[in-house]
Parts: structure tokens; C-alpha cells; sequence
């Protein structure tokens, strides 16, 4: 395999590519547009296909209804476009669904034409492409996301991948799931259909890939002999049952699915590699007994219970993790780096079923900092007691520059692969070292009497309604947080009861913001229609909604005192509201960005002014009683995503947020960039500074929380949640602690910062 070539296509990350059957075109994906590439006239951009009402294109595909050149594109909130290739006025048709779409794909039977969706929920429906309406929906195919879809209508396969490990083989009549498969090897990532005339279909996990061969009307199967160990499940026709349940072997019978289990390198070496074979232990081991290495006469805690695993000073050296029934236990681990090298560093266990994290966990300490890794064990209403000999182990090696790249650029799903991959050449590498540490883990709740202290202290909720968490608001003074996630589903959590004390269900749109208004026992919530909706949080009586924009609400913020609200959003537009004398009536539009506003943020020092955030690269200085802006800071090279204001000794500063995982510092008073804080590997969603520290906190795509010095900018401390992408950030303020929303929960946490 040679490279033929290779070019800058896009400004940000390609989401999907799609290659024309018969010409010679590939289709290219990213933030708000579709690229026409021609490989004939030298990998030419002949054409560039822009949707303003998209902030991402996540999916492109290729239709060829009828010997036609149409294409369907997947954007923000569950719209589908169908296209044309040829067209000036290229959207031709458009399919909206409530629900939060995650993957597509054209299917035909005869005359007839379907677009299949699925969505973060497991829901797959079936849209008929002549009428534009929705002929059928399936919610019992899957019981988690659905993230692949494959048809083939020349030999009449459809089939669907979920999030739960399972794989549907649909009727391409009735068009109704008739078999399902579960091969124990993780997630389903993609699913394609053999375009020859064996009717394979092969499926990607995240532990390896399976296949089935159509022979037929049904499929035939063998196992090849690398992959015996893995168990795989024909969880049967429509009497199937959750996942892990009943788990049956495939037999070899004529008439029944047979189905090929490959290994295929790395995923099967990673599986081994997490369960930590005796034969794969060679490199240079530090396993002293921990007890052995404390040291009391006046030591702190920390110093007493640290360990070394030569590169790294580790803290705890045994991980406290008592079984709470249906609860989560989670522990923090302090890996501090005090050499001038990158140390990358993997957590393994024996035991992943355990860890709500998918195991091992990954990560690269940057010389002179700590990372703290979040360690949760699953919530599970009975848990046998940890045997004594229970442990994880700490892998840890220099990390040289030429390394660092690739290992930051692997994905949350593929990291644990491509350390995997590192972690073997450094120890078949004689001048590359890996240190082992094997640290206890106790379930056991400790005694009063010792001394030993989880640092930082970590509650990690994990809940239905805590899955895909946008936004977070800390009420002033009740124990209250409240959330909103990617289904619409806005929830109050109580912190100190561990429940949820009310939620509410009124738009099946992503909510991106929603705030309290504690002096008039209100929430305020804006979601992906543009509508504003204000509830009651004692009685959950609405008390108002309003059609606020044409586009996403992307943020909303509350003045201090007054009775006034500002929203942003997709629709360039930031705009102000009053809700005592004007009864909820925009007061004024605020306009001025060329592209979407991601952030709005009042000033707390000076409440009649605000700042904005917008893709178009700029911040933007506001005050109320005026339209146009007054101050823009235009110096960032990528979009803008997030904004907070803060003061230092009496002195106005201000934080963004980016695309390019870059923050920066503003000074507000001259208006002239401070300093640009770098570090994190993909956007930056969320940033704010700590009311009682000098810190500066941003959390990112990446899945980190990073904390840095808001004096001298220095990056003291990185913290892996390990819950998934990094949404939002707040403050509770009774118990000075940091909220953090995530793809797969909240955490609530103390900050290890001196």
C-alpha cells in the first residue's frame, strides 16, 4: 500500500466521507458544508454544498435513487437533507425528527424508496422517500444507541449496529427486525454489506469484527480458531431478550446463522492485553508492598500514603472503593510528574466489568503537573466483596514528542488501542522502560482510625437523565443542580439526598442551556426549536414559553438583579428579555456576528454589559441599552465556543473557549489578548474561574478538566473524569465544590489545587 496523495480539505475535522459508485467524486463532510472532490482532475474541489442550519454535517451518503446523482446529508438535531449533485438549488427535500438522529442510510424494495434513521435512544424509524412521511417506527430493536446502518436493496439486507453490542437483520419486506445478534465484542461501530455476490456482512465492535454470510435466505457459520474464547450470542427472533441475558451458543446447523468471529490484531490484543497474561508482564516491575513504603512522624497524608512508580508519584497507593448498593463509588487517583519528560500512563485491571470507564484508562502526564485520574466502580445492587489480592496496575513510560501526537489524536473509543499499541513497542524496546506498579483495591469501608483520604473528593452520578448532559446550574441556595441533555430531558438533582427531586419533560428537542431564577422560583430553558420555556420548580407549572429564535438556543444567562434574561443563538442573534414590565418581551436584539453565537455571559462587575462568543472567531462586548457591539476581540484563529468573566484585584479579565483547544485570556479594561492556554487536545467547551482560588477551569472535548494558575497561567493540575466528553462546568458554592456535566454523567468534586 503506497499513498497517493494527500491535501487540506477542511478547516475542522472531517465527519464522513462518501464515494460515488460509477464516478470519479468523493464527498467530503465538516462543519457546515459538503466538498465535491474530483480524483480525475486531480483531486479538484469542483463544488462545496453549504447548510447555514447546520453546525456540523455528522453524515453524507450517496443515494443513486433511480440512476440519479443525490446525496443525503445528517446535521445538528435531527434533520436529513437529500441533495443533488448537479442542482444550483441543491436541497431537493428534508426529513426532521424530534429525536437526536445518529446515523442513516437509503434503502429500496422495488418501487419503493425508505430512508432508515436511528437515534441515541435505540428508536429506528422508516421514512418513505415518495411522501416524506414517517410509515414506521421500531423502539424495541435496540436498547441503546443505534450508530450503524447498512442496506444493500441489490440482494435485499438490512441491517442495524447498537451502542448495546447487538446487530438486527431486518425484513426487507415487512421491514421489521427479525433476528438479532450479540458476539460479546463491545459496541457496534460500523456494519457494511459485501458489495460481491456473497452477501457478507461484516460488523466492527470495538473489541474486533464479526461477519455473516447470507446464504440464501439465511446465513451459514463458523468460528476461526484466534477468536475461540469469544462467547457469541444468537439472541434469536423476536424473542430476544437485554443483552448478557441468556446467552446461548451458535450452532453449525443447516438453515441457521452462521457467523465468523475474526481476529483482527488489535482489537483481540488489546482485550488480552487489558486482562494482563503473565507472558505479557515483562517489562520492569516496582511491586513493593505499600504498607512497607508509608512513613509516619508528622508526614502528611499524602506523603504517608504516596507510592513511586519511579516516573510518577502516586497517590493513594490503595484505592478505597466501598460497595454502596445502587450506588456509584468512585475514588480519585493523583499521578504528579516531577520530572521534564511526558510520562504516558495506563490503568489496568482485571476486572473492567467493574469500572463504569471502559478500561484501561489512558493518559499523558505533562512534566511538572499532576493528573488525577476518576476511578468508578459500576452501580450495582449487589457486589461480591474485592479479594484481597485485588489490584490495578499502573503502566508507566517516557513519552518522546513523536509519540505524544499520536496517542493525543486517538479518540475517547480508540485511545485505549493505540496506547495499547505503544505500550508493546516500549517494551519490546530494550532502551524504553515501563514501570509497573500494582496498586490494592479495598472495598471495605476504612476505619475512622486511619489516616488515609481520597483527594479529590469525587461523587460520580450516573442516571438516564445524566446521559449526553449539556448544560448545568448550581440554585443559590437549595441543594439543587440542575441539568439538560441531548434528549430534552431538563432534571433537578438534590446533592444531598442522592435523587432527583423534579424534572420536566416539554420538548423532545436538545436543551443546550437552562439557568434558575431562584427570586421567582423559576428555571429558564432553551432548547433546539428556539423556544424559551419558564417553569415554576416548586409546583412545575409552566409559567410561559415563547418562539425566541429561528434557530438552536445555544446559551442563556440571568442578570444578577434585574428582572432580565439574554439567549444566543444559532441564528447569529443575541436577544434580551424582561419578564416583570414587558411580560416576557424581547426588549432588543442584539446583532452584529456573522455566524452562530455559542455563548453569552453577563459581566458580574458590570451587569448592564455582556460578553459573546461566536464561530465566527470573535468575542463581542455588549451593553444593554445598545444594539451594536462596542468592543470585538478578533484575534482567535478558530471559532469561539464559550465565554466567562472574571475579576483579580479589582481588574476585569476574561476567558473564551475554542475549537482548536486553545483558551484565551483577555484583558478587559485594554481590550488586548493576555495569554493563550494550551493544552487540550479538542475543543474547548466550557471554561470558568474559581470564585475563592486564583484558578482558571476549562473543560474539554478530550474528556479532561484542566486547572491553571490565573496568575502566572502555569497548568497545575489535569483531572480524567473518564464520564466522556466534557459539556459543562459550575460551582457549589455551600459546598466549594466544582460541578461537572459529561457525556455519561455528572461529578461533583473538590479541587486538588494548593
Amino acid at each position: 500500500m503506497r499513498q497517493l496523495t494527500y491535501f487540506e480539505a477542511h478547516v475542522h475535522g472531517i465527519k464522513d466521507l462518501a464515494v460515488h459508485p460509477t464516478e470519479s467524486y468523493v464527498l467530503s463532510a465538516s462543519e457546515g458544508n459538503v466538498k465535491l472532490w474530483d480524483w480525475e482532475k486531480g483531486w479538484e474541489c469542483t463544488r462545496i454544498f453549504k447548510f447555514v442550519d447546520f453546525r456540523y454535517v455528522y453524515g453524507v451518503t450517496l443515494l443513486n435513487i433511480k440512476e440519479t446523482d443525490t446525496f443525503a446529508v445528517r446535521g445538528d438535531g435531527g434533520i436529513i437533507k437529500i441533495c443533488s449533485l448537479r442542482s444550483s438549488e441543491f436541497i431537493l427535500s428534508e426529513y426532521k425528527d424530534p429525536g437526536f438522529i445518529t446515523c442513516f442510510d437509503h434503502f429500496a424494495n422495488g418501487d419503493q424508496q425508505y430512508l432508515i434513521t436511528g437515534d441515541s435512544a435505540g428508536t429506528v424509524k422508516i421514512w418513505s422517500m415518495h411522501t416524506q412521511n414517517l410509515v414506521e417506527t421500531v423502539k424495541d430493536a435496540h436498547f441503546r444507541s443505534v450508530d450503524a446502518i447498512c442496506s444493500d436493496p441489490e440482494h435485499a439486507v438490512l441491517v442495524t449496529g447498537s451502542f448495546d453490542g447487538t446487530v438486527c437483520l431486518w425484513n426487507p419486506n415487512t421491514l421489521r427486525p427479525e433476528r438479532t445478534f450479540n458476539f460479546g465484542l463491545g459496541d457496534v461501530t460500523d456494519v457494511k454489506v459485501c458489495t460481491d455476490s456473497s452477501r457478507r456482512v461484516v460488523i466492527a465492535h470495538e473489541n474486533g469484527l464479526a461477519m455473516i454470510e447470507m446464504d440464501g435466505n439465511d446465513p451459514v457459520v463458523a468460528n476461526t480458531g484466534s477468536s475461540s474464547k469469544v462467547e457469541n450470542d444468537l439472541v434469536g427472533s423476536r424473542k430476544r431478550k437485554r443483552p448478557e441475558h441468556d446467552r446461548a451458543e451458535i450452532k453449525n446447523e443447516e438453515n441457521d446463522f452462521v457467523v465468523s468471529v475474526m481476529d483482527t490484531g488489535n482489537g483481540a490484543k488489546q482485550t488480552q492485553g487489558i486482562g494482563l497474561r503473565d507472558e505479557e508482564i515483562h517489562s520492569v516491575t516496582d511491586t513493593g508492598n505499600v504498607a512497607e513504603q508509608m512513613q509516619g512522624n508528622g508526614q502528611t497524608d499524602e506523603e504517608m500514603n504516596s507510592v513511586s512508580s519511579k516516573l510518577l508519584g502516586v497517590y493513594p497507593g490503595k484505592l478505597q472503593l466501598p460497595f454502596k448498593a445502587n450506588q456509584l463509588t468512585s475514588c480519585s487517583l493523583k499521578l504528579t510528574n516531577t520530572t521534564d519528560d511526558h510520562v504516558a500512563v495506563r490503568l489496568l485491571t482485571k476486572c473492567p466489568k467493574r469500572y463504569i470507564a471502559k478500561m484501561p484508562l489512558c493518559c499523558i502526564v505533562p512534566p511538572k503537573c499532576i493528573y488525577t485520574l476518576i476511578v468508578t466502580v459500576s452501580d450495582q445492587k449487589k457486589r461480591s466483596q474485592l479479594s484481597s489480592d485485588e489490584f490495578l496496575t499502573l503502566e508507566s513510560t517516557i513519552c518522546l514528542e513523536q509519540d505524544i501526537v499520536g496517542l493525543q489524536n486517538a479518540n475517547l473509543n480508540s485511545e485505549a488501542i493505540e496506547f495499547s499499541k505503544f505500550f508493546k513497542q516500549a517494551k519490546d524496546m530494550a532502551a524504553d522502560k515501563v514501570y509497573e506498579l500494582k496498586l490494592s483495591v479495598v472495598s471495605n469501608p476504612l476505619k475512622e482510625t486511619t489516616s488515609v483520604k481520597q483527594q479529590p473528593e469525587v461523587e460520580v452520578v450516573s442516571n438516564r437523565k445524566f446521559s449526553h448532559v449539556l448544560s448545568l446550574d448550581a440554585h443559590p441556595t437549595e441543594p439543587w443542580i440542575l441539568t439538560t441533555n441531548q434528549a430534552g430531558e431538563v432534571a433537578i438533582w438534590d446533592y444531598q439526598v442522592q435523587a432527583i427531586a423534579k424534572s420536566f419533560d416539554f420538548t423532545r428537542r436538545p436543551v443546550y442551556s437552562a439557568k434558575f431564577i431562584a427570586r421567582e422560583e423559576w428555571i429558564v430553558a432553551g432548547d433546539g426549536y428556539g423556544m424559551i420555556y419558564v417553569y415554576n420548580y416548586h409546583t412545575k407549572k409552566k409559567v410561559t414559553s415563547i418562539e425566541a429564535h429561528d434557530s438552536d438556543i445555544t446559551s442563556l444567562d440571568v442578570h444578577p438583579t434585574d428582572p432580565l434574561v439574554l439567549s444566543s443563538s444559532e441564528d447569529h442573534l443575541i436577544k434580551l428579555w424582561n419578564w416583570r414590565k414587558k411580560n416576557w418581551k424581547c426588549i432588543r436584539t442584539f446583532e452584529g456576528h456573522s455566524n452562530r453565537v455559542k455563548h453569552v455571559n453577563f459581566n458580574p462587575m458590570d451587569t448592564n454589559s455582556f460578553a459573546t462568543a461566536s464561530l465566527d472567531h470573535t468575542i463581542k462586548i455588549w451593553n444593554i441599552s445598545s444594539p451594536e457591539s462596542k468592543i470585538t476581540m478578533s484575534d482567535h484563529p478558530d471559532g469561539l465556543l464559550c465565554v466567562h468573566s472574571y475579576t483579580i484585584d479589582m481588574r476585569q479579565y476574561l476567558i473564551a473557549g475554542s475549537w482548536d483547544g486553545t483558551a484565551q485570556i483577555w484583558d478587559m479594561e485594554t481590550g488586548r489578548l493576555v495569554q493563550t492556554l494550551k493544552g487540550h487536545v479538542r475543543h474547548i467547551s466550557c471554561v470558568y474561574h474559581h470564585p475563592e482560588l486564583p484558578v482558571v477551569i476549562t473543560g474539554s472535548h478530550d474528556g479532561t478538566v484542566r486547572l491553571w494558575n490565573s496568575t502566572t497561567y502555569r497548568l497545575e493540575s489535569i483531572v480524567g473524569i473518564n464520564l466522556g466528553v466534557v459539556h459543562a462546568l459550575g460551582y457549589i458554592k455551600d459546598l466549594r465544590r466544582i460541578v461537572v456535566g459529561c457525556d455519561q454523567g455528572i461529578a461533583i468534586m473538590g479541587l486538588n489545587y494548593s
